[in-house]
């Protein structure tokens, strides 16, 4: 049924509305599979509360400054040859910022949200 309803939809003219930046507290992670160009990878989604938004809100990117540029990366599972998050990840840096050791020791965890370049919210990490 949706299918078939969805194959005679046009394209809409109202704006979504977005979520404002606004400090959010971790509630936990998930780790979702995408398949990219046939190659999977892993990308870690933190589950936020939100001050307007009921439900929990999914963030799965950080925005930091690196070179003295701001930088926007999704949080891709990335190990060394240790078996340890990467020095150089986002996920790295979202640890660093929040001062945690691992991703079990976000949770509860308060985080300022900026929005990307597209209005979604991402981790401010500097």
């Amino acid at each position: 049924m949706v299918d078939e309803k969805l194959g005679s939809l046009g394209v809409g003219t109202k704006e979504v509305q977005l979520l404002e930046p606004a400090e959010v507290v971790i509630s936990g992670y998930e780790v979702e599979e995408i398949d990219l160009k046939g190659k999977i990878k892993e990308i870690v989604v933190l589950k936020c509360d939100h001050p307007g938004k009921e439900d929990a809100v999914k963030i799965s990117k950080i925005k930091f400054e690196r070179k003295g540029k701001l930088e926007t990366k999704g949080f891709w599972v990335s190990l060394d040859e240790d078996g340890l998050i990467s020095k150089r990840s986002s996920l790295a840096e979202l640890l660093r910022k929040v001062g945690v050791k691992s991703l079990s020791g976000l949770e509860n965890q308060k985080v300022g949200t900026v929005q990307d370049e597209n209005g979604y919210l991402v981790i401010k990490g500097y």
